[in-house]
């Protein structure tokens, strides 16, 4: 009795031992990485490992894939300070100049000599009361025709420096109209560009100051002779029905732009 028990045992034991190694047998192997992997998830979680596949070098790299560089943008470039000198020999940084066509550039915000004393005038006649306004006119008057004499000898030797000069028309509408019609005129209208090329003749001396050209705009039947500068001063033919900018004093005139008749329409 006790021998057959012990038998039964014993086949027992080795069944289940069996049973184990085949179990083992046919488990698959685990990486000892991947082990370890399912113990930080959780074990009994299955994972399976997907290995990437190579980039291939024949074929282009199409925009948002993963492989394609994000693009760099651009980096921001400030406008350069453009430095100019000033009539009264100073180096002062030239002011923005207007982006749209035909505009004049901006005036010089505190001009030097005789244009920043008639500017400072002007700013304590426009916030007088009405009873002083009628005391300053004598030396409004008295500044702007001393300004009036400088401008215009500026615009023949330097008119890009004469077009910082010039008063604002918002300021001009404000002034006494005696003072007013001391400054400069804005011009921006359509007239005639003129350019005109000399040669003196051969059994004459060359005068000293003799110039090979000379430009004149007209302007609602105003002619006067033109000082330009930079690209302007390269318009060698004449326009009829240019668009030109620009200040005029009497028969003088700072030219800040002539558009040609098939640019001005655009």
């Amino acid at each position: 009795m006790n021998s057959t028990l012990s038998r039964g045992i014993i086949i027992t034991i080795v069944t289940i031992a069996l049973l184990l190694v085949l179990v083992l047998l046919r488990r698959p192997s685990v990486p000892p990485d991947a082990d370890a992997d399912q113990g930080r998830e959780g074990r009994g979680t299955n994972q399976i490992v997907v290995p990437a596949e190579p980039v291939r070098a024949d074929l282009p790299v199409v925009a948002g894939d993963a492989a394609s560089p994000a693009p760099t943008p651009p980096a921001k470039v400030g406008l350069p300070v453009v430095m100019i000198t000033s009539p009264d020999g100073r180096e002062v940084a030239a002011p923005p100049v207007a982006q749209r066509p035909g505009e004049l550039p901006e005036p010089m915000a505190n001009p030097p000599g005789i244009y920043g004393r008639f500017n400072d005038w002007s700013r304590r006649y426009r916030q007088a009361d009405t009873g002083a306004k009628s005391g300053m006119h004598a030396e409004g008057l008295a500044l702007a025709t001393q300004r009036r004499n400088a401008l215009k000898a500026l615009i023949q030797s330097d008119p890009e420096q004469a077009l910082l000069m010039a008063v604002k028309e918002s300021i001009v509408s404000g002034l006494p109209s005696e003072v007013a019609g001391q400054l400069e005129q804005h011009i921006h209208q359509v007239g005639k560009w003129e350019f005109i090329a000399y040669r003196p003749a051969s059994d004459q001396a060359v005068p000293p100051d003799f110039k090979p050209y000379r430009s004149f705009v007209e302007v609602k039947q105003v002619r006067r002779e033109a000082f330009a500068f930079g690209r302007t001063r390269e318009l060698t033919q004449s326009y009829e029905g240019a668009l030109i900018s620009g200040l005029a004093i009497e028969n003088v005139m700072a030219v800040a732009e002539v558009l040609p008749p098939e640019t001005s329409k655009r």
